[in-house]
């Protein structure tokens, strides 16, 4: 026979669920089109369907929507890149498998770019370092790219200057130029850019190895 109070704690709990992914979806949106500067908490609630009440009864502010949007992006790019099997890998090609991950997330969900630049202007200060399973995943694609490293190192392939967190915010902001900011490029230097996202996934690439190469 069914238990009707854990029936409904459990269509509480999905309801829940479902209503947070709501508020995420909207303030993803808002943080998107207008910044942090520019989002305020009952634009997100218009957006999600629902009262601005219930928003902070999740959220504390926007500060900690932010931060968890950051944290969600930064989950499904671990997970894209954890199923890379680097170690089978010469450390040539696993570190460009890694640059082609990164850069393909990017490319797959403009939201990362826009964010990471909307961050740079603010020196990151709403970003908080991450905890629990988002961290653990960190920390093992940190051990992953180390090894690769290590192994090039070894190989007198790559120089030991950079190692696998100088790596990721290398190519964080070099992705995060080459996949966002080419319209600014254009304006800068008064002509066309290269439109074709395989010639800016190249030139990322190469740019980063050649910064390691020994």
């Amino acid at each position: 026979m069914t238990d009707p109070d854990l029936t409904g704690k459990a269509r509480v709990a999905r309801d829940s669920s479902r209503t947070i992914g709501q508020i995420l979806a909207a303030a993803r949106q808002e943080f998107i089109t207008n910044g942090f500067d520019g989002t305020k908490m009952e634009h997100i609630a218009r957006r999600a369907q629902v009262s601005k009440q219930l928003v902070y009864s999740y959220f504390n502010g926007k500060e900690e929507l932010y931060a968890e949007l950051s944290k969600e992006i930064s989950r499904e790019a671990y997970r894209r890149l954890l199923v890379i099997d680097f170690d089978a890998m010469e450390p040539q090609v696993a570190i460009r498998a890694y640059i082609e991950g990164v850069y393909d997330h990017f490319l797959d969900d403009p939201a990362i770019g826009l964010l990471t630049v909307d961050q740079s202007l603010h020196g990151g200060a709403h970003i908080r370092l991450p905890g629990g399973e988002t961290r653990r995943m960190q920390l093992d694609l940190y051990q992953r790219i180390d090894r690769v490293l290590k192994r090039g190192q070894a190989d007198g392939i790559f120089s030991d200057f950079i190692g696998s967190d100088m790596l990721e915010f290398m190519t964080t902001i070099i992705v995060s130029g080459c996949v966002s900011s080419r319209g600014m490029f254009e304006r800068f230097v008064g002509r066309s850019a290269e439109t074709d996202a395989n010639y800016w996934r190249a030139h990322s690439v190469e740019f980063i190895l050649r910064a390691l190469r020994a």
